[in-house]
């Protein structure tokens, strides 16, 4: 069966340099984000598996798959993924880190 993945205008290229953090206190958030020479249509779930691979590089399996966790449920707040793009976004993820 053929998965159904909306798609939207994507950054692309979410990084650590390419976000600013209010980092004042115990409540880190995004405040605002950089560099949109990347942007295109696409899949709306490849932009928070780009951002996942690369907050996963260089961590230990455990530290990069708490990440990915803690990544993915505050991203699911916010946006909710659908059931169909829950079951690609860890190829997604892997397809950005190879």
């Amino acid at each position: 069966q053929q998965k159904r993945l909306r798609s939207s205008i994507i950054h692309m290229d979410l990084n650590d340099c390419n976000m600013l953090v209010n980092a004042v206190g115990k409540d880190k958030k995004v405040i605002a984000i950089f560099d949109f020479g990347d942007c295109k249509r696409s899949c709306t779930v490849f932009d928070i598996a780009i951002c996942i691979a690369y907050f996963m590089l260089g961590q230990s399996r455990e530290d990069g798959l708490r990440s990915m966790n803690q990544i993915l449920k505050s991203y699911h707040k916010v946006y909710p993924l659908t059931d169909d793009e829950l079951d690609i976004v860890w190829v997604a993820i892997c397809s950005r880190i190879l």
